[in-house]
């Protein structure tokens, strides 16, 4: 029998696909925009049930400020990340292949990627010179006080960065924090669903 043989009756067109045929697919990696309205992507893909990876790049080794805002920008990608995990693997002064986000404020250098004039907190998406497929997030400022003001904008979000490639980032205090409202707490102040409660 052949592998596929079609055929035209009063029904239309048929087609036989024999039992020893088989479908060879050849898949390629889309290219993604620079753009901050894209984030969590391609940091955090919620169709994907791996573990999370995100690189953190600093210039050199990192100063207190700098681990701060590196530590708020780990919570914001945790609390996507869920029952997946996350794994922050860190590289100092070299860019790695794939995805990754760079801390940079003053004159810190990463050796082969052009960062852009922050003039404040700042962030952006540039693509990684070392890996076309890889894009970075660039969390930038002045000083450390800019670094953690931008990694702040961008956990809080609520449009204190706007879409584009590149974006001063507006300063944002987080609300005042009550009993039990981390998002992985279930609500005591609402009946509960036991649908939600699997989400915790």
């Amino acid at each position: 029998m052949p592998l596929a043989s079609c055929s035209v009756n009063e029904n239309g067109p048929w087609l036989t696909v024999g039992p020893r045929s088989a479908v060879d697919i050849t898949a390629g990696r889309l290219p993604l925009a620079n753009d901050l309205a894209l984030l969590p992507l391609p940091f955090f893909d919620e169709r994907d049930p791996h573990t999370v990876q995100a690189t953190f790049v600093f210039a050199q080794t990192p100063s207190a400020g700098e681990l701060e805002a590196s530590g708020i920008v780990a919570s914001w990608l945790g609390s996507f990340a869920g029952f997946r995990g996350v794994n922050f693997p860190t590289s100092f002064g070299a860019l790695p292949s794939g995805n990754a986000i760079v801390f940079a404020s003053g004159n810190d250098v990463v050796p082969g990627l052009p960062l852009p004039h922050a003039a404040g907190p700042t962030l952006a998406v540039v693509p990684n010179p070392v890996d076309p497929a890889g894009k970075l997030l660039l969390v930038l400022g002045r000083d450390t006080a800019d670094l953690r003001a931008a990694a702040q904008g961008l956990a809080l979000g609520g449009g204190s960065y706007k879409a584009g490639a590149v974006s001063a980032v507006a300063a944002t205090a987080p609300t005042e924090r009550r009993p039990y409202d981390a998002p992985g707490w279930i609500s005591d102040s609402r009946p509960v669903k036991f649908s939600e409660a699997g989400d915790h």
